[in-house]
């Protein structure tokens, strides 16, 4: 269901069956292919918003009795919080095939200060603030995103979904950011039908609320980049000079995690994307769930950039000592050997069980040999796995540890730079990085991360350090 105004809203146009008592239909400001949103006035002169659904506009009756069944739904819980659309009303007409629901008006996006006096009425969608203004201010986003982030957390604590987040679907009423056309609203879980719009939903499809966090982070890329949802992660390449760019990369960290392909990546709930939105809000940090799994699988434009880095900061001659391997340290004891290896194998499996029965094998080989840096390699990387403190904790000490035990080595170097990157020192990270691919490896693990560790970097700075026009980078 589209908002934007037709080009001919005349009342004359309601089929002569389409009767809303007690509410005069004023002009048509929305049209679909199912249905239409009317401007109406109720008998005591205020204004509102109706929707009509049609059943001859269907082809057969299930999808027709599935928005009926959504409003249904929606209804019950649409007055219980601020964050959601108010369903006013809901009426049918079995006779002539229709149903209508009464809500809250979107504010007048010609003229929002004063209603409808003297101004066409042109509902403000986040939409039509995309069209006007471009790319919204941050602190703009930030409000959005907590809005819709709350309406969601709201709308997914009473197991409903919403399933198709998008721009033109999100109104303002009273300036506040709001869940419009909810008539596909369901039970969470429910897959039986693929619903939504190309390029708001995940792999997976819609019907769950990682999806909806899905398409909403996908919304928040739009508004606070400017580009369509289909370049997505691409940034704009005058972003370093905006005004708010501290807080865009703050901002960019949340969409990161809430389009991630993967939805175990994603924010788990509605919730924790609102406690980041506030967060950057607030001018703090966000607590970032850095992911280091699957190391070989990059974008197209991660690994060009590691080519050209390879290239043009190390040269050909680093890049040809992959093939030539090194001299891994090997412990004389079998046990110790098969604890390391058994560890990599359950890291591999990339559950939180796994992760920790990993922990317990390097912890074990650590025991058996407290100078054996291959154990101590093995736990930072497992330790990138773990979220909250204790994994922050466990990947400084364990970069301590492997820069204590051998400081001129690519495990220590590459640890350096996962942490200077967790610190936001992105020039140190790619200098340590840097230093990653020219030392030698210990461990067959550390051989097969070093030439992906810049791959980890924000993509948005390495292409700028890159393409800086220096020419070159000094490592130490």
């Amino acid at each position: 269901m589209s908002l934007d105004r037709p080009n001919s809203p005349k009342a004359a146009d309601v089929p002569a069956h389409a009767i809303v008592p007690d509410y005069e239909l004023i002009e048509r400001i929305g049209s679909g292919a199912y249905g239409e949103v009317w401007l109406a006035r109720s008998v005591l002169g205020q204004l509102r918003a109706v929707k009509v659904i049609y059943r001859n506009r269907f082809a057969d009756s299930r999808p027709f009795e599935r928005e009926f069944e959504g409003i249904q739904r929606f209804e019950p819980i649409s007055g219980s919080h601020p964050s959601q659309l108010a369903i006013l009303h809901v009426g049918r007409n079995a006779t002539d095939g229709y149903f209508y629901y009464v809500m809250e008006l979107a504010d007048n996006a010609s003229e929002p200060s004063s209603g409808l006096t003297g101004a066409p009425y042109v509902p403000r969608t986040l939409r039509h603030d995309i069209e006007t203004r471009g790319r919204l201010p941050i602190a703009d986003c930030v409000q959005v995103g907590l809005s819709l982030a709350t309406a969601l957390n709201h709308l997914h604590r009473n197991c409903l979904v919403h399933r198709d987040i998008k721009p033109s679907n999100v109104i303002f009423v009273k300036g506040i950011a709001k869940l419009g056309d909810i008539g596909l609203v369901t039970e969470a879980g429910d897959t039986q039908s693929i619903v939504g719009t190309e390029g708001y939903l995940p792999l997976e499809g819609p019907g769950t609320p990682t999806a909806d966090i899905f398409s909403l982070g996908k919304v928040l890329y739009e508004i606070s980049t400017g580009l369509d949802r289909r370049r997505f992660p691409e940034l704009p390449p005058e972003m370093r000079s905006w005004t708010d760019y501290g807080d865009a990369i703050q901002f960019n960290e949340i969409v990161l995690r809430s389009c991630a392909t993967v939805a175990p990546q994603r924010y788990a709930t509605a919730e924790e994307l609102r406690v980041d939105l506030r967060r950057v809000g607030d001018g703090k940090l966000v607590r970032r769930k850095r992911v280091w799994k699957n190391p070989f699988v990059l974008s197209g434009l991660a690994a060009l950039v590691l080519a050209i880095l390879l290239l043009r900061l190390v040269g050909l001659d680093a890049a040809r000592t992959w093939s030539r391997g090194n001299n891994y340290l090997v412990s004389p004891s079998d046990e110790i050997e098969n604890l390391v290896s058994q560890g990599h194998e359950l890291i591999r499996l990339e559950s939180q069980f796994q992760i920790e029965k990993a922990i317990e094998k390097f912890k074990a080989a650590t025991n058996l040999a407290p100078d054996f840096a291959p154990a101590y390699n093995g736990l930072f990387h497992a330790f990138v796995h773990l979220e909250g403190s204790v994994g922050v904790q466990g990947l400084r000490d364990m970069m301590t540890k492997l820069n204590e035990l051998r400081p001129a080595s690519s495990e220590a170097m590459q640890a350096s730079a996962f942490i200077k990157w967790m610190d936001w020192d992105y020039a140190g990270a790619i200098r340590e990085g840097g230093r990653a691919v020219s030392l030698p490896a210990f461990s067959k693990e550390g051989d097969a991360y070093k030439y992906l560790e810049l791959g980890f970097l924000p993509q948005y700075d390495f292409v700028w350090v890159v393409g800086s026009g220096s020419g070159r980078l000094n490592f130490r």
